[in-house]
């Protein structure tokens, strides 16, 4: 489903150095593909697909934040334009990641 992935992405040992590349890998479109067709085909139970939801989620902001050239046919890896549907998105991911945010008080 995902060949790059191996035990090593999943299974981070404590204190090890944060690594963008391998979130990215984890949190891909190929991945969020691989769990939605392993739920379709019943191998995943179907909640798994809010897990596939929120990991193709992951992969569009990181291609939102690693725009590389003026144009794309993929969505969201293009520079922001003022007609977009990516502050759209970044506003709804921004309330669906709200409640996994921890506020420090002092």
């Amino acid at each position: 489903m995902a060949p790059k992935l191996t035990k090593k992405f999943i299974e981070v040992p404590v204190f090890s150095k944060l690594r963008v590349n391998l979130a990215a890998q984890v949190l891909s479109h190929s991945a969020a593909t691989g769990i939605a067709f392993l739920c379709q085909t019943g191998i995943f139970p179907a909640i798994y697909m809010a897990t596939s939801k929120f990991v193709q989620g992951f992969d569009s902001l990181f291609n939102i934040f690693k725009v590389t050239g003026r144009r794309s046919k993929a969505a969201f890896k293009y520079p922001i334009p003022n007609s977009s549907s990516h502050i759209t998105f970044l506003l709804e991911s921004r309330n669906g990641l709200e409640p996994f945010s921890t506020v420090l008080k002092m």
